[in-house]
């Protein structure tokens, strides 16, 4: 297996044309539908739906790639394959296991070679010992020829259908020693020239996915007295084939999901990091003292809130000078990516004792004039209350306000020396923080 993934871009068709009535590859009835269609519903024709999540996943990206290989290549000018086992087995009935595996890995299929064509998927339902001795999948003698590879979970069993491929029950084997579907077709489809890739992935992620494994590495953040939050996306991101051990995400694995690493050097035993969602984003956040092999989650995975709105972990037992590693995916496993807004969210890490959030969502705080040489008008959408001013190293300094706390105030601080402060106060009970500046 190759040691990381390997992007692609694929476009499989959008519809596909499914011969019925089929004696073998001959068929009298023709149903179109969509690709998605297709795999969503034909799953449970070759694999079994009660079956692991992970197995039913890697099944059915082999099953789509297939059927949109056939798209691509039709073996007639009729219908594009029959939907017997000359080909593949495909009937209107469904199993809601297989829906759901199949929902989960939308539009994602195999092409031959880095980009190349779509991959023409063959699996089998078990390739052990072939041509390549016990324990071993495929065959390299054999016409047409598919390379050894190991396969110790299929290790005594009697070899079924053919040595190409995906072994279906060894993907399930392999799913319940705890492997990821991308782990099981990269084990299967990499020594044949086959890589995952997606019609999806149109963009990149900003920071280091599959960083156990390859590049890119995570991108550094640096804690500051604020929240400054840097722009990320989850955006053409991949499963980094991480576990943990506990999980926030919606198929309840949180190894498969797609997602984006950080990293910072702490700089206090006591910071905060906070992540706002995008209109189509449903933050989780996870934080490491080590990754990869030896992984240890930091207490546990944050989603407490929705769609669109701020997860924030509270950090309380860091070691200054120490790294330490923040994961980020999409509770819906990115399933909106593509919507306006959709895979986006911002990051930050600051010190909650001398920081605070500098935005809340959906509230507009306004100070100005700012710089000013002693007056400041404060305006807000919302309540404000509980507002204090310190100086830029954290000192508490006297000042008088005159207003509403839900209008317009009039912050005066021209009993103070010129420089920087900062107002904190509470804004609809969340934390918000402002730089002022006295001329």
């Amino acid at each position: 297996m190759l040691p990381r993934f390997l992007a692609a871009q694929c476009t499989p068709g959008a519809t596909i044309r499914v011969g019925t009535d089929c004696t073998c590859n001959a068929c009298s009835t023709v149903e179109v539908m969509s690709l998605e269609t297709y795999a969503r519903t034909g799953l449970n024709d070759e694999w079994i739906p009660s079956w692991n999540v992970e197995s039913l996943k890697a099944g059915s990206v082999a099953y789509r790639s297939y059927g949109a290989y056939y798209v691509a290549n039709p073996y007639n000018g009729t219908y594009d394959l029959a939907n017997t086992t000359c080909k593949q087995v495909w009937s209107a009935a469904s199993s809601s296991a297989c829906e759901a595996a199949a929902g989960a890995t939308a539009s994602e299929i195999l092409s031959t070679g880095v980009g190349g064509p779509i991959a023409r998927s063959e699996y089998a339902a078990e390739t052990n010992g072939f041509g390549c001795g016990d324990g071993f999948t495929g065959c390299s003698t054999c016409t047409p020829a598919w390379p050894c590879t190991g396969d110790a979970v299929c290790a005594g069993k009697a070899s079924a259908g053919h040595w190409r491929g995906m072994c279906q029950w060894g993907s399930q084997r392999w799913a319940l020693a705890g492997q990821t579907y991308t782990w099981i077709l990269d084990h299967y489809y990499n020594p044949g020239n086959m890589y995952r890739c997606s019609s999806t992935s149109a963009c990149s992620p900003t920071t280091g996915n599959d960083f156990c494994y390859g590049p890119p590495a995570p991108a550094v953040l640096v804690p500051g007295s604020m929240c400054t939050p840097a722009n990320g996306t989850t955006c053409g991101a991949t499963a980094s084939i991480m576990t943990s051990s506990s999980s926030c995400s919606n198929s309840g694995v949180n190894s498969n999901v797609k997602d984006v690493w950080y990293s910072f050097t702490a700089t206090l035993p006591t910071l905060n990091v906070r992540v706002q969602s995008g209109a189509n984003f449903d933050a989780v956040v996870e934080v490491y003292s080590t990754v990869c092999a030896t992984a240890t989650m930091i207490g546990s995975c944050m989603n407490a809130n929705g769609t669109g709105q701020a997860e924030t972990i509270a950090l309380t037992t860091l070691a200054a000078g120490n790294t330490y590693y923040i994961r980020v995916y999409d509770h819906a496993e990115n399933a909106y990516a593509n919507a306006p807004g959709g895979a986006t969210f911002g990051i930050c890490i600051y010190d909650p004792v001398t920081g605070a959030v500098d935005d809340v969502s959906g509230t507009s705080l306004d100070i100005y004039p700012n710089p000013s040489a002693g007056t400041f008008h404060i305006n807000c959408d919302k309540a404000i209350e509980d507002i204090s001013i310190s100086d830029i190293v954290g000192r508490k300094v006297p000042f008088s306000i005159t207003g509403k706390t839900g209008g317009n105030i009039l912050l005066d601080l021209s009993t103070q020396p010129p420089g920087i402060y900062y107002l904190s106060a509470h804004v609809n009970g969340q934390p918000v923080r402002r730089k002022i500046v006295l001329q």
